[in-house]
């Protein structure tokens, strides 16, 4: 990628469709009938697929803006690893590796386009690609228009050390992921991620399977409202579409059964049916919801060791014995916010000189994560609104801030 086409992508602004139209779902519940009868005529019992809705608050939202940088923000975060020795290896690789299959927008804003030359790409460089792509529009679905700024892989949220629930991704880059907004009450969103550079009627295809797919989650008591989304990216030449379909959910009598059977298990979670899980301990899940994010900030940072500490406290056995330490820190501040973090070059192996990636978080919720997880919701809910601010104060498309304090910038480029 040359300096010049570099500038061109993160200088551009792009939009991309938001599709929850009934349209849309009469499309998917056609092709849920149809596979169900095709199953059936087969003589198997087809899976239980929920009926698609309409996620109704996105109806006055058919668009939606943003940089390349925040999209491939999103794409790091969600795709890095949660466990520290594979994070290293892999918390830049995603963002790094895409800015290349970015198209300069042709008009401020432009539709977001996919570079021509990836229709090229070998079928399984192309799957991946599309795989990562849908998880970053999801996460950043997620984030402009639900207002969520935390996540974690429900695998993790659901294990459990004295219980194996079967509790994996469903593909290796199509996961499940818990995301919700660090406030009282708040709902949990259990997001199924789906990517395609096909045509419109693979994605809806996708949907289809991931309305078998998304799990459904179960709260004793008080708990968090739990609502479950299906979100398909469909990256094509001249636009870019992100569907977003709610699955209904509705709790079947021998699932009900199950959950009051379980009401007094010391569990993270029992599951109940295929993709249906209980939560007996809201208090208790939340916490560890809280520790798997605070591990996720500080893999980001490049902060192993301190990502591994809060590691031991999630109910899954250890996966590496020899942890790595922590980065040195390196500080950059914008406005007067302090980020905390790494720098690594951006693209060594083309010979540009000086031009760096910057991978951090906010210095105060960094340090939160580290020491007391117990503050670590509200030092999130404190910060959004100024680094919501401070994100639109500083919006030169080298700069991605999120909400929940993490930072990527580009540095070198002037």
């Amino acid at each position: 990628m040359s300096v010049q086409r570099l500038r061109q992508v993160l200088g551009s602004t792009f939009t991309a469709v938001v599709d929850s139209s009934q349209a849309t779902v009469d499309r998917v519940q056609q092709r849920v009938t149809a596979y169900q009868q095709k199953v059936a005529a087969s003589g198997k019992v087809p899976a239980i697929a929920k009926q698609p809705q309409v996620v109704t608050g996105l109806a006055n939202a058919p668009l939606m803006t943003f940089r390349a940088i925040d999209v491939l923000r999103k794409t790091g975060e969600l795709t890095t690893p949660q466990w520290a020795n594979m994070a290293r290896l892999s918390s830049s690789w995603a963002t790094r590796r895409y800015f290349w299959a970015i198209a300069a927008a042709r008009t401020s804003p432009g539709r977001f386009r996919i570079n021509p030359e990836c229709r090229d790409l070998d079928f399984h460089q192309k799957t991946l690609m599309s795989d990562e792509f849908g998880v970053g529009f999801a996460g950043l679905a997620m984030e402009r228009l639900f207002d969520t700024t935390a996540w974690v892989d429900v695998s993790v949220a659901l294990a459990d050390r004295t219980r194996y629930q079967n509790i994996r991704r469903q593909g290796r880059l199509q996961p499940d992921y818990l995301m919700w907004q660090d406030i009282p009450n708040a709902p949990y969103y259990v997001v199924e991620c789906k990517g395609s550079q096909s045509q419109r009627s693979v994605s809806i295809d996708q949907i289809r399977r991931g309305l078998e797919q998304v799990p459904a989650l179960r709260f004793a008591g008080q708990g968090r409202q739990v609502e479950r989304l299906v979100v398909a990216t469909l990256l094509q030449a001249t636009n870019t579409t992100v569907f977003v379909i709610d699955p209904e959910d509705h709790e079947t009598p021998e699932e009900r059964e199950k959950r009051v059977g379980a009401e007094r298990s010391k569990a993270t979670s029992e599951k109940l049916s295929e993709n249906v899980y209980f939560i007996p301990d809201p208090e208790r899940f939340e916490q560890k919801a809280t520790d798997a994010r605070s591990s996720q900030l500080l893999n980001w940072a490049g902060q192993y060791r301190s990502a591994a500490i809060v590691e031991a406290r999630i109910e899954i056995a250890p996966r590496a014995k020899n942890i790595l330490d922590d980065h040195p820190i390196t500080t950059r501040e914008i406005g007067d916010v302090q980020f905390d973090g790494f720098r690594v070059p951006l693209f060594p192996e083309l010979g540009i000189p000086n031009v760096n990636l910057f991978i951090g978080v906010e210095h105060d919720i960094l340090e939160i994560a580290k020491r007391d997880q117990t503050n670590a919701r509200a030092a999130v809910d404190d910060r959004k609104t100024r680094l919501i601010n401070l994100r639109l104060a500083h919006d030169t498309g080298r700069v991605s801030i999120g909400p929940s304090g993490t930072l990527l910038a580009i540095e070198g480029l002037d």
